[in-house]
């Protein structure tokens, strides 16, 4: 019966987080368990597993928003929107270890993250680059003074792990 909810616990994140090609079929799923259970039965326990949660399988995460917020972001520089991408992904990292970002909510961490790198770069870089621009203050609905709390933790974070802003 283990070897079935942790079969049908990677069935559900498959087909909830990944493409349709990733997730494993029924066939798939039975040559795993060599031919230990039916497709009738992985169905019906997929099926008692969601009215069990009560079909509340989505949770909201900073990176349900990173995306979004990112391609609001790109300059249309190639150098800086590279280096903007690498300093995001790194400050969600540091951001999603961290237990202390917790009581902000999801979207406020991603604004913060993508705000923080615009700034960082913009440093790094001495570009010319808004750090948190009217369009993105108008997309994440937060101004930069609604971020400061977030962004100086943030910075501190950056700071205790790479010696400071560059």
């Amino acid at each position: 019966m283990y070897q079935l909810v942790a079969m049908l616990s990677i069935l559900l994140a498959a087909k909830f987080d990944e493409t349709a090609r990733s997730a494993p079929t029924m066939a798939e799923l039975n040559e795993m368990s060599e031919g230990a259970y039916t497709a009738e039965l992985f169905c019906a326990t997929e099926l008692a597993a969601l009215e069990f949660l009560n079909w509340s399988v989505v949770v909201i995460t900073p990176m349900s928003y990173l995306r979004h917020f990112m391609n609001a972001s790109l300059t249309h520089d190639e150098d800086l929107d590279g280096e903007l991408s690498k300093v995001v992904v790194l400050l969600a990292g540091l951001a999603l270890q961290d237990f202390s970002f917790a009581f902000f909510p999801p979207s406020l961490i991603c604004a913060t993250i993508v705000c923080c790198g615009r700034m960082l770069v913009k440093e790094k870089l001495g570009s010319s680059i808004e750090v948190w621009p009217e369009h993105l203050q108008a997309l994440a609905k937060y101004t930069k003074e609604d971020l400061s709390k977030c962004l100086r933790r943030m910075l501190s974070k950056y700071e205790r792990f790479f010696g400071g802003v560059k």
